[in-house]
């Protein structure tokens, strides 16, 4: 885990990087929203981003772009004490990015990490 956090890219940051730093700065009862099929599930379950229960939420079922912001919400809303991060790549960011203003607007803190993963070119080569 510890290669894949410091990987010390030029530029951008790798994916892994991003959830390195989280993973270092965060609470250990945090709790992280992403979908699969993106790149950022896979990148989080190998690096073993959750360290207690319920320290993630990932939505199984059809792959649905745009879930992670309102499954941060409910997971902010079921358990209060806990920081929420969503993991979102550029693609599904752009599928309900309104959602943003209904956290704020309900008094929702979650924490959006937004990384531009051109995972969309893959859907949209399709």
């Amino acid at each position: 885990m510890d290669r894949l956090f410091h990987l010390n890219n030029p530029g951008r940051p790798a994916q892994s990087e991003v959830i390195g730093a989280i993973w270092e700065a965060n609470p250990a009862r945090a709790t992280c929203c992403y979908r699969p099929r993106a790149v950022i599930p896979a990148t989080c379950t190998n690096c073993g981003a959750t360290r207690t229960p319920n320290g993630y939420h990932m939505e199984y079922g059809y792959s649905c772009m745009g879930y992670e912001i309102p499954a941060a919400i409910g997971a902010k809303m079921a358990d209060p004490s806990r920081e929420v991060y969503v993991f979102l790549g550029d693609g599904t960011y752009q599928m309900m990015p309104s959602e943003i203003v209904t956290s704020v607007q309900e008094g929702v803190k979650i924490i959006i990490v937004l990384v531009d993963n051109h995972a969309l070119l893959a859907a949209s080569a399709h």
